[in-house]
């Protein structure tokens, strides 16, 4: 698989307000993510699909027309932050959602094949027979590579002289990622339906005493998007999408990552933009503090036992829940939140 060069656009921003990338459609929830990514000598920045806007300190943002992202020069750590609008999961023989534009080239782009085995085009009919709609189609070719009958392997040895995805998909029936996300494409484009094989991380692992997810790049994986229903959408058929995470981490490592963490965003990278909201913070707490001493001030004299009766109920209530959220935390610090 190789990428024709691409068009780019430079995305319409600051450094100190942020980029927007797309517009947003309000199909699907809005999740903020902060990522501190380090150095891998690419521009490339990530985020979760479909990303809308980016707030990131560089002088250019761009954007190509398969939606990856890019800065000029990436800093030995990045940090930056992304609004994504969540897909919308496709259901076959749902309404249509909103459609995109599809460039022509685009199109074109997606649905180039090599010279590919006729058994293949066959096997792809044979799966999608009967399927509704192309999302319907795109579900059963993913369910077809992931229901078992192939098997998730990094050990990857030639036993034929056929093409890689010919021999995956019918003599070996094993790999890794790569072969499933690209044995999926071929027959989705063999079918006409837009298809790209995407790289990226999977998922991370939750590290509880920083509250945050350490990715890296055992994380990393490919998988598909196809164009159906208006939109692309993804598709994995890897295997290994349903298994648990690739290796846990030890506690020790965990919190060594956890305070290196913490070194790099409050002493290392502690900007002028975060002095400036640490000072309206300290200031908004000082105006909050001068309006309660104006209005114990005012307060009629017969009023003050009152209101001193109040206020230490108040006090020994907010004691309490303080004390509560911090069991709670304790009790929730090893829970994996939930998206």
């Amino acid at each position: 698989w190789t990428a024709a060069p691409r068009r780019h656009a430079v995305l319409q921003g600051t450094a100190e307000e942020g980029y927007e990338v797309v517009s947003f459609r309000g199909v699907g929830p809005i999740v903020r993510q902060e990522i501190a990514l380090e150095p891998l000598d690419n521009p490339v920045i990530f985020a979760a699909p479909r990303p809308l806007y980016v707030m990131v300190r560089t002088e250019s943002v761009t954007l190509d027309d398969s939606g990856v992202i890019s800065v000029p020069a990436a800093p030995a750590r990045l940090r930056y932050a992304v609004e994504s609008e969540l897909e919308r999961a496709s259901r076959p023989g749902a309404p249509s959602r909103r459609r995109e534009r599809l460039a022509a080239d685009v199109r074109q782009r997606s649905l180039q094949l090599p010279p590919i085995a006729e058994r293949i085009r066959h096997l792809a009919r044979a799966v999608t027979a009967g399927s509704v709609d192309e999302v319907d189609a795109a579900h059963r070719l993913s369910t077809y590579l992931a229901s078992g009958e192939f098997r998730y392997t990094l050990m990857l040895e030639r036993q034929t002289e056929l093409p890689p995805i010919e021999e995956f998909l019918f003599v070996r029936r094993s790999g890794n990622c790569e072969y499933f996300a690209a044995a999926l494409a071929v027959m989705l484009r063999s079918l006409g339906i837009p298809a790209r094989v995407v790289n990226g991380f999977q998922r991370g692992e939750w590290n509880p005493y920083g509250g945050y997810f350490m990715v890296r790049l055992l994380d990393a994986h490919a998988w598909v998007e196809a164009y159906v229903d208006g939109a692309w959408s993804t598709f994995d058929p890897s295997p290994r999408a349903f298994a648990g995470p690739a290796g846990g981490a030890a506690s020790i490592g965990m919190y060594l990552d956890a305070l290196r963490h913490r070194w790099f965003r409050y002493v290392i990278n502690w900007s002028l933009y975060d002095q400036v909201n640490f000072a309206a913070h300290l200031r908004g707490m000082a105006s909050t503090e001068r309006w309660t001493a104006v209005m114990s001030a005012r307060a009629p004299r017969g009023w003050m036992p009152v209101a001193g009766g109040l206020a230490l109920v108040a006090a020994a209530a907010a004691f309490a829940a303080r004390r509560w959220r911090r069991a709670d935390v304790a009790r929730t610090a090893t829970r994996m939140p939930r998206f």
